[in-house]
């Protein structure tokens, strides 16, 4: 279900999201949503996008 929840909202933000903006978009906890992206990235379903301090998530296309 959460992996549903943020598959989702990845889809409508391509650009790529942060755990914190997951987290408000999906209404999951944190903690949830940080073994949500360790299995997605698992999956070969999301990459990680490093810029500095800041990461963020995306779907691979």
């Amino acid at each position: 279900m959460s992996l549903d929840k943020v598959t989702e909202v990845l889809k409508k933000n391509p650009k790529g999201l942060s755990i914190t903006q997951i987290v408000k978009l999906t209404g999951l906890s944190k903690t949830e949503i940080s073994k949500t992206i360790t299995e997605m990235q698992s999956k070969g379903i999301i990459e990680k996008i490093v810029k500095g301090c800041r990461v963020t998530y995306k779907l691979k296309s």
